[in-house]
């Protein structure tokens, strides 16, 4: 393999770790706000005198499922220099079908990583939908 595609599967790994990272610690933050609600409901009322007084409560933010990533698109020429060929043979893979879920933006096209991935891996001609 060449370095630029080193280079672009080690960017590539360490952006999924951090978003692994955040989203563990977005799961962290909720189960101990559930913690601290269960431990405020668990207190046993105390004095009578304590009910004429209004309560205050605390409002516990509600913390949101984790966001769908956003799929990673590639244009032609920054596949072309994954692959290090040129951007006409990335064109010409497109219509062999290499690349099963290019998208069109006008009259540019734009590959998802996962088929990048897929072909780099050696897992072309595998459902990769």
């Amino acid at each position: 393999m060449s370095s630029k595609m080193d280079k672009y599967l080690d960017d590539l790994n360490t952006a999924q770790a951090k978003e692994q990272a955040e989203r563990e610690a977005r799961i962290a933050a909720a189960e101990a706000a559930e913690e601290e609600v269960e431990e405020v409901s668990a207190q046993p009322e105390s004095d009578a005198e304590e009910e004429d007084e209004p309560k205050v409560v605390i409002p516990v933010q509600a913390t949101s499922p984790p966001k769908a990533a956003f799929e990673a698109f590639r244009d032609t020429r920054e596949t072309a220099e994954i692959f290090q060929v040129t951007p006409e043979s990335i064109r010409n893979w497109i219509k062999d079908g290499k690349f099963p879920n290019v998208r069109r933006i006008g009259r540019k096209m734009i590959i998802p990583e996962r088929d990048i991935q897929a072909l780099l891996n050696g897992t072309y001609g595998d459902d990769v939908r």
